[in-house]
């Protein structure tokens, strides 16, 4: 079977699985740094396969970190499942925080310019944007409820189109009245 270089991607170089960017069948050939193997499963869009064959009880790196550990053998180029890895997490702590900041000198850039808002005290800013990609679609509810949080909290929550239509329609309802 054919190969497309972006059809699967490791996230972390400690990572001993890939993600699949596209629906990849059972027999793909994958070429990863210096190997080369073929899928012994279907591989379903932004699911994960083994890079290598794994024996139970060994671990699963994800984004760098233990995110699980076999339960049975897995052969090379398998898809991860829930019925043959289980959920594991190595420790984790905060380490010491640093905190303080100090200005620095931006004395050399006194006569650069950019293309920023002017505010009406004089000084500047620039406008921030916030990407975030969730790696697997158990997130997206999350990163949808964060999205809902801070629009809301920031100032930057619009009325929703029809939303004051459909509650003066509910009140009406309530009433017995209709809209004539």
């Amino acid at each position: 079977m054919s190969h497309s270089t972006h059809t699967f991607l490791q996230i972390h170089h400690r990572d001993n699985v890939l993600v699949a960017l596209d629906d990849l069948a059972r027999g793909t050939a994958i070429h990863f740094n210096d190997i080369t193997f073929h899928l012994n499963t279907d591989v379903p869009s932004k699911h994960k396969f083994t890079i290598k064959a794994l024996k139970p009880g060994e671990e699963v790196f994800m984004y760098g970190v233990l995110v699980g550990v076999t339960t049975e053998n897995i052969e090379q180029g398998s898809a991860l499942t829930v019925n043959n890895v289980h959920h594991a997490a190595g420790e984790f702590k905060l380490g010491e925080r640093k905190t303080d900041w100090h200005k620095p000198d931006v004395s050399q850039f006194s006569q650069r310019t950019f293309l920023g808002y002017h505010r009406d005290d004089g000084s500047v800013g620039t406008a921030n944007y916030w990407i975030v990609v969730p790696l697997v679609f158990c997130e997206n509810r999350n990163v949808e409820v964060l999205k809902e949080a801070l629009v809301g909290k920031l100032g930057f929550k619009q009325a929703k189109t029809y939303e004051t239509e459909v509650e003066e329609l509910i009140s009406l309802y309530k009433a017995g009245r209709s809209v004539e």
